[in-house]
């Protein structure tokens, strides 16, 4: 369980990451243009799918800072696709971007 106070906090802190990022736009593309989206058989979904929701819900935060920036997301969907795919799959960033953009953050869990 998450104490509502722990999460105003976090949410406070996510706010201000907000607050000091550059304003852009980012195109997180899950393959090349010539290459194929594969599906993973023993993660019954998409390759890119799965490791944007395991970065997302807070394996790419590498600086444990409790927030997932576009830079950190980034590098950890790319590492975990081109590795899982025998890099046969290469997902693309591109597009005007702070690679320092929040897009999560990493919820503490109170036991």
């Amino acid at each position: 369980f998450i104490q509502a106070k722990n999460l105003t906090t976090q949410l406070h802190h996510l706010y201000d990451q907000y607050k000091n990022s550059v304003p852009s736009t980012a195109f997180l593309m899950s393959s090349a243009s010539r290459e194929v989206s594969l599906e993973g058989s023993g993660i019954r979904q998409g390759v890119f799918s799965h490791y944007l929701l395991r970065g997302l819900s807070g394996e790419a935060d590498q600086n444990h800072d409790q927030i997932v920036n576009l830079g950190e997301l980034y590098d950890f969907v790319y590492k975990g696709v081109t590795e899982y795919t025998d890099r046969s799959q290469t997902p693309v960033l591109f597009g005007s971007y702070d690679a320092e953009m929040p897009l999560s953050f990493v919820r503490e869990k109170m036991y």
